[in-house]
């Protein structure tokens, strides 16, 4: 046998070497990392039910097609391989029920849709919000990022038939400045500095009172600056906890000019604004599935884009 070189020896030994580590890097796994979707019906998908089950025509359901489904499959797949998302949200959820706990719009603990809940949701103890606090405190240092989206049903009540209630509208309103900044400072402390929060503004989706003509072209008009004057308002309580905004309202469209317009389904030239909620949610489609406020599968693609993008800038 021919003797053995020194070169030869060395490329040997660090071919060794190099086994045990290779060996330890096909079988490191990443950590998991946790996703809490917090919030109300937007969080959890909620849409009415095909028109062709006859046990669900038009009735809310909770479904796995909304923003929190969507955005928790592309951060997965681009930015945190090993994600588990946390759906927290309830359908029917206000600033108050989301602190306090029970009635929201519902008039009960419980979800509408109802969805069993990691948290009773019948005192501030158990509320949403101190259940959220709980499991960032307990989980700190592996939580990926946070996405809230509360308010929208502080108004939900304001609307009947194509009617605005101004006076409800203006509690509303009060609600959500004394309550909101409260609900961002918490899940602030209780995440930490750098654990990424996303919060999100709102599209209005009475925007589509337009078609029925007449004087609701107007009030629908008219709900532009107060829509504003509130998300401006829910962007400035989410900047006092160091917040970013997933600027909804925006994606929407929801502040074009109503003389802006564009055809919408072989119609005559509508609103921009309008088109957009109309093509976005189910707020126009006739009976018996609609009229319906929640986006449509679209619109929550549009929504989950909102939070990715503001998300991945952030990291």
């Amino acid at each position: 046998m021919p003797p053995v070189r020194p070169v030869a020896l060395v490329v040997a030994a660090l071919a060794l070497l190099a086994l045990p580590a290779a060996a330890g890097a096909a079988t490191t796994k990443p950590k998991t990392r946790y996703y809490l979707s917090l919030g109300d019906s937007l969080s959890v998908g909620v849409q009415p039910g095909p028109a062709d089950d006859p046990g669900n025509r038009g009735r809310d359901a909770n479904t796995e097609e909304g923003y929190t489904d969507q955005l928790y499959a592309k951060a997965r797949k681009r930015l945190f391989p090993a994600l588990k998302l946390v759906k927290a949200g309830c359908g029917g959820a206000t600033t108050d029920s989301f602190i306090n706990g029970g009635p929201g719009v519902t008039g009960g603990p419980n979800c509408y849709p109802r969805r069993k809940l990691a948290y009773r949701n019948v005192s501030p103890r158990t509320s949403q919000l101190a259940y959220a606090e709980r499991f960032l405190r307990s989980n700190r240092g592996r939580v990926a990022f946070v996405t809230v989206d509360i308010g929208n049903n502080n108004f939900t009540a304001c609307a009947d038939n194509g009617v605005i209630d101004v006076a409800c509208v203006a509690q509303g309103i009060q609600s959500l400045n004394e309550q909101l900044p409260a609900i961002a400072q918490r899940l602030r402390r209780a995440a930490g500095r750098s654990t990424p929060i996303v919060g999100a503004t709102f599209y209005q989706p009475f925007y589509s009172i337009w078609l029925q003509g007449g004087a609701q072209q107007q009030l629908a008009e008219t709900l532009q600056p107060t829509t504003q004057s509130v998300n401006e308002g829910i962007a400035a309580a989410y900047a006092t906890a160091r917040i970013k905004v997933a600027p909804i309202d925006r994606a929407f469209k929801s502040y074009v000019p109503f003389s802006q317009t564009q055809p919408y389904q072989g119609l005559d030239p509508i609103p921009v604004s309008v088109a957009t909620v109309c093509t976005y949610s189910w707020n126009c489609t006739p009976a018996p599935v609609g009229p319906n406020i929640h986006a449509n599968e679209t619109g929550y693609g549009v929504i989950a884009s909102q939070f990715y993008a503001v998300l991945k800038a952030g990291l």
